[in-house]
């Protein structure tokens, strides 16, 4: 297993694949955490639109074609297979210094997002 995936603030809640935005942490092995947000176009035009905004910008985004889970695994598959991971997220640490309840890549839960 190449990462691990953690949803933030409390799981996979997405309430509309096509329209909706998360925030996870992505795990290594190494035990080095990312962060990053995945937003929907959808999702960016909605927000652009409610808020009257003439552009969209956030740090450490990666848009998808939808949030189901197959679509969040294989996209941060294809960033950790050709070594876009490291740029498109930021670290923020390791697993000891970001999570309380996990102190290596082992303890950190395996969720598997390769099934609906």
């Amino acid at each position: 297993m190449d990462f691990k995936i953690i949803f933030l603030p409390v799981g996979y809640d997405i309430k509309d694949v096509n329209n909706d935005n998360t925030d996870i942490n992505v795990v290594l092995p190494n035990n080095k955490v990312y962060f990053g947000t995945l937003f929907t176009q959808k999702n960016i035009q909605v927000l652009m639109e409610k808020d009257e905004q003439i552009f969209f910008w956030s740090t450490d985004m990666v848009i998808v074609k939808d949030l189901s889970k197959s679509t969040i695994h294989k996209a941060i598959q294809e960033l950790f297979d050709t070594n876009y991971l490291t740029h498109a997220f930021s670290e923020i640490g390791n697993i000891s210094e970001v999570f309380a309840m996990y102190k290596s890549f082992e303890a950190v839960p395996y969720i598997d997002l390769s099934i609906v």
